[in-house]
């Protein structure tokens, strides 16, 4: 697999970008993953590839393979993703969106309940909303239907 020079050259633009803002870890981190990229470019399981990218499901990053937005070796969910690849996509606005949805995903799941709320559950809450009415409740609105 080429490595994509212009990959590379974004890593390095990051690392002088964190020289500037006295960031050492990141210059580091990025200056590391530059010189990974000039060796053999190892090859990651979509889920590896996944936490390189940031998100949570290796089903998009399969998705990806099978749309050709990333060269991947193999077949199905036999594939493997080479490491290059997965760090050039992280930039994306594509994985961006996906990273945003997957936090707001998050957030709103602790909202909620693993299971339906109980009728008893329901009237608590009704009680507490009195003078709203509760999307179960829109049938007995008199101004609809």
């Amino acid at each position: 697999m080429a490595v994509r020079l212009d990959e590379v050259r974004l890593m390095l633009e990051r690392a002088r970008q964190a020289v500037a803002e006295g960031n050492s870890e990141e210059v580091a981190s990025d200056l590391d993953e530059a010189l990974a990229m000039l060796d053999d470019d190892p090859l990651l399981t979509p889920k590896q590839a996944a936490d390189l990218i940031g998100i949570e499901l290796e089903l998009i990053v399969l998705g990806w393979c099978h749309q050709g937005k990333l060269r991947c070796t193999g077949e199905g969910r036999d594939r493997l993703v080479p490491r290059s690849e997965a760090a050039w996509i992280r930039d994306s606005a594509e994985a961006e969106r996906i990273r945003r949805s997957d936090a707001v995903h998050d957030a709103t799941a602790m909202l909620g309940l693993d299971r339906p709320m109980t009728q008893e559950e329901m009237d608590a809450l009704s009680e507490s909303r009195r003078g709203l009415t509760l999307p179960w409740n829109v049938a007995k609105r008199p101004d609809v239907g």
